[in-house]
């Protein structure tokens, strides 16, 4: 009966409408919420607020007119009216078709009110401000998120970033089945029992109590399907000719849909209960089959997805993100001005300056951040980088394209002017995660002015090409930087903490190399093989151990090499054709091709391994042999154009030159790894 009393009130109606004003704009959602709270109150409370009541409206909305107009601003009129809400609630019991409206809109407002601790925050000056909003104006522009765009969310989902394909299905950033069907510890086809019974919960449901089932499947699907099309993430088909650029999702966006995963567990509970109900029926309580069934559902479904997701939520013993900080503040110099390029190598410095007191005497300067006018701002002010700009000027930055065509973003111009301000007052370093894109000066490349010094790069003023600072940057891969958990399999590691290790891999190959140029190719080895034992799971590692044990005319060094890599997860082949390609460079060609139709026998499927192998044949003048495989390749293959057509051309001649397969062999074989 309430039920269908509230579908038939207006009231209810208007108030939800109210309550989803928030999608479409800020100030359109408050000046809505409160006039309707006002309207509410008032209606609730008519005849029983008496003098006191009458009094105390006066009060609290003259003193806020007055607040207002001293302010020159309009957001005391929500405060106002928030804080004349709390005070009639006593008297809003006489009518009782507005109490609820009432108190769902005042629950509302109370609730965004909690955002009112980030102005209080930003005017205590903390070191981490972000957006600065200390006043009205860049409070509403943060909560409006006016430095991702002008449009409100609601009008940003009407025009799609992505191709619904993706955004809905296994897309590693974005698709929410490819999430959905990792939740629960039962994956692709295995999964399939399982939403089945999570569909049985939900019709179970359904049919006991029609109208609670009614609301949980809504909500369901809002938090699903619904957020997929209001979160509207990019998928990176849509270019933007702004930044030339068409926009990704910088990371796995799973963690938006986390209420639709909790909903849909508590569906596959309420299945597993209909069907232990099922089984437990009258004309089955004699079997022991139900008992049995039902303690699996209960307690092997829970375990296997705690089994099965517990190792990539464990953070025990993982100091990846403290140690990779603490090794980039150890490469830069002292009073540096330090250029980080985003989120994952800016954060965790951050934490390790403000919270642990490591090398706060380095400025950190954001180069996504560098784009927005309050950071570059708290930069000049509160940081002392040195920036030649007026605030004024700041203000009007705006990205722009150059005569030639390229865009010059904001962060560009202010890499400009506080290289052109600095004049040598504080050490310039850039860390090694800044794409040479990023690292120019006026539109010019500064690379030759870069001398990498660790997990940093110095700007100085000599001019060379892999300039590197080899004692220093020796002495800190040793002896300064912190490894804890990058050789460690217990700890799991996700896609940035992989790139993390790569970096460190890298500045073993820069010492390694500059001792292998030098001639030292016993020191260089000895270098490789300790980052070996530090990162066993980096591919490039084996390959250059496989490039310099050629060098050194180390066969059996190189077939070792087979063995080490035998437990990678990934990029296996990799190894395995670079032992290949480094065995034919010493002439041992039969060895090479051992190793070669090895990995093809073990990966059938493996295009790398094809191409080894054909340009191998082609290379030797096994025209026979060369046929067979190709044959073999587009038997089982069939609608790859180039193998076809290579086939064809192979058949048709007969003991073929160089000249006339040429062309086909050299787009087949591509590059060696």
């Amino acid at each position: 009966l309430l039920s269908e009393r509230l579908r038939k009130d207006w009231r209810f109606w208007i108030t939800g409408i109210v309550l989803a004003l928030v999608m479409g704009g800020l100030m359109n959602f408050l000046w809505a919420i409160t006039a309707w709270l006002f309207i509410c109150g008032l209606a609730a409370a008519y005849n029983r607020m008496g003098v006191l009541g009458v009094v105390w409206t006066a009060l609290i909305l003259g003193a806020g007119a007055i607040w207002t107009l001293t302010q020159h601003e309009t957001w005391p009129v929500f405060i106002t009216v928030l804080i004349w809400a709390l005070g009639i609630v006593p008297w809003t019991q006489h009518n009782a078709r507005w109490r609820l409206p009432f108190a769902l809109v005042l629950a509302a407002l109370i609730g965004y009110s909690t955002h009112l601790f980030i102005p209080i925050r930003a005017n205590c000056d903390p070191a981490i401000n972000e957006n600065d909003p200390k006043d009205w104006v860049a409070f509403r522009g943060f909560l409006e998120r006016k430095q991702y765009g002008s449009q409100s969310m609601f009008q940003r989902a009407m025009t799609r970033r992505g191709e619904w394909a993706n955004q809905i299905g296994q897309h590693r950033r974005m698709g929410f089945w490819g999430f959905f069907d990792q939740q629960y510890g039962f994956n692709d086809s295995a999964f399939t029992p399982i939403f089945i019974l999570g569909f049985i919960g939900i019709f179970a449901l359904l049919r006991r109590r029609k109208i609670l089932g009614a609301l949980f499947l809504v909500l369901l699907l809002l938090s699903s399907l619904g957020l997929v099309w209001y979160m509207n993430f990019a998928d990176g088909t849509r270019y933007n000719p702004l930044i030339q650029d068409a926009y990704l999702e910088v990371r796995d966006r799973d963690y938006f849909f986390t209420p639709a995963f909790v909903l849909f567990g508590m569906a596959i509970g309420l299945g597993g209960a209909a069907l232990i109900r099922w089984l437990a029926g009258t004309e089955r309580r004699k079997s022991v089959a139900w008992p049995v069934i039902g303690a699996l559902i209960v307690a092997v479904l829970p375990l296997r997805a705690l089994t099965a997701n517990y190792h990539p939520n464990d953070r025990s013993n993982n100091y990846l993100p403290y140690d990779y900080a603490h090794n980039l503040l150890m490469s830069a110099d002292p009073d540096a001005i330090l250029f980080t390029n985003g989120d994952n190598d800016t954060f965790p410095v951050w934490c390790l300056q403000e919270v642990y007191g490591v090398r706060r005497d380095v400025r950190v300067a954001n180069l996504s951040l560098l784009n927005t006018h309050w950071y570059i701002k708290q930069m000049k002010h509160l940081h002392d980088v040195p920036i030649g700009l007026t605030d004024e000027q700041i203000d009007r930055l705006i990205h722009y394209r150059t005569p030639e065509g390229e865009v010059y973003r904001v962060q560009d111009q202010m890499i400009d002017a506080i290289l052109s301000s600095n004049k040598g007052k504080y050490p310039i370093n850039f860390a090694v995660t800044v794409t040479p894109s990023n690292r120019k000066y006026r539109g010019q490349s500064i690379e030759n002015h870069l001398k990498m010094i660790g997990m940093a790069y110095r700007l100085v003023p000599e001019e060379g090409e892999g300039m590197i600072d080899f004692d220093l940057l020796k002495d800190r891969l040793l002896n300064v930087y912190r490894y804890r958990g990058v050789g460690d399999p217990s700890v799991y590691k996700n896609e940035t903490a992989v790139r993390i290790t790569q970096n460190y891999a890298s500045g073993f190959f820069v010492v390694a190399d500059s001792l292998r140029r030098a001639g030292d190719l016993e020191g260089a080895e000895r270098f490789v093989r300790g980052a070996l034992a530090m990162f066993p799971d980096q591919w490039e590692t084996y390959v250059y151990l496989a490039q310099l044990y050629a060098d050194m005319d180390r066969p059996e060094h190189l077939d070792s090499l087979l063995l080490w890599s035998r437990d990678m997860p990934v990029e296996r082949e990799r190894v395995i054709l670079n032992v290949a390609y480094s065995h034919r460079r010493g002439g041992r060609i039969d060895r090479a091709e051992q190793i070669m139709h090895g990995l093809y026998a073990e990966q059938p499927d493996n295009e790398q391994a094809l191409r080894a192998l054909a340009q191998l044949y082609y290379d030797l003048d096994r025209y026979d042999t060369l046929e067979t495989l190709v044959a073999d390749w587009t038997r089982r293959h069939p609608g790859n154009a180039e193998m076809e057509q290579l086939l064809t051309r192979v058949r048709s001649l007969n003991a073929p030159s160089i000249e006339e397969l040429g062309d086909s062999v050299d787009t087949l074989s591509g590059s060696e790894p």
